[in-house]
């Protein structure tokens, strides 16, 4: 029984909301989309990289988990009948929600929990100088459980190429006592991402056996700025699905897609979907999903 994409919800801020709250709102809705509650899931993982405060302690899943604790079964005042869900982060950039996917996988299949939640979002910083930071603020939600047949997630994989180590950094610094984030992209790294990923598919379909012209659908990251766009310009990758106009979301931007796609029919109505992100490193993560 396969890992399968129960429901996914997608959010923007409103009135300057911060990262845990609009994080929070997008998992009530995928959960409520999903018809579970939050002490139905066993595992949640958090994929986000930019907050309005640049907080990394405590984890920001702790706190989302908080926010959801308090919107539980009607009539409970403990949600938990087992002492809580297990919540952490994940870092790894605009490919981070694809790994906490393949994590949740894991305890799913080996039958820990039937249910998990993958949490994924950024928000513009507002404390001191930023430069270069050029994302949407936006958060998404996927609740993945224990599917009744044989689709869903088959396989992951990931590939880090690490000659491409220095094309993308962030750095948080002090100077003259102020606070200054800085993102620093070199000109090619666009190029040497559309060309890993490029890679990366084809190593994976390989050991899959399986051709190009089998898949019916890519979903991709949408950072950088470009990739979907430039990747969908080589030779077979005409399935790659693109959006109209700016949507540079970053750890939430293959949600963001995958959200488009579900809303409209497309996704269920496909068989196999290839799922690639990227994130600096140069990191890809590839995987397929099949619907019965």
């Amino acid at each position: 029984m396969g890992t399968t994409i129960k429901s996914i919800a997608f959010t923007r801020p409103f009135l300057g909301k911060g990262i845990v709250r609009l994080s929070s709102k997008a998992a009530r809705h995928s959960l409520k989309n999903a018809g579970l509650h939050f002490d139905d899931i066993g595992i949640m993982i958090y994929a986000g990289v930019y907050n309005e405060s640049h907080l990394r302690e405590p984890a920001i899943s702790a706190l989302i988990q908080k926010q959801l604790e308090t919107s539980g079964r009607p009539g409970k005042f403990l949600l938990r009948k087992s002492g809580g869900a297990y919540s952490f982060d994940i870092h790894n950039g605009g490919g981070g929600g694809l790994n906490a996917m393949q994590v949740i996988d894991g305890f799913i299949q080996s039958g820990k929990i039937e249910n998990g939640l993958v949490v994924a979002g950024d928000i513009t910083p507002k404390f001191g100088k930023s430069v270069n930071y050029n994302y949407l603020s936006g958060a998404s939600a996927v609740v993945l459980s224990k599917g009744s047949g044989s689709g869903g997630f088959k396989k992951f994989k990931t590939e880090t190429f690490p000659e491409y180590l220095s094309d993308f950094e962030s750095t948080i610094t002090w100077r003259s006592d102020k606070f200054y984030f800085r993102i620093d992209q070199k000109d090619n790294y666009l190029q040497h991402c559309v060309q890993c990923a490029e890679r990366s598919i084809h190593n994976f379909l390989k050991e899959e056996d399986l051709a190009l012209e089998k898949i019916d659908l890519i979903l991709t990251s949408q950072s950088p700025p470009d990739f979907t766009r430039e990747l969908k310009r080589q030779p077979g990758m005409g399935k790659i699905v693109g959006l109209k106009g700016d949507n540079h979301f970053y750890s939430s931007g293959i949600f963001y897609a995958l959200s488009k796609v579900l809303s409209n029919g497309k996704f269920k109505s496909t068989r196999n979907v290839l799922f690639i992100t990227v994130g600096a490193g140069i990191t890809v993560t590839t995987s397929l999903y099949v619907n019965e």
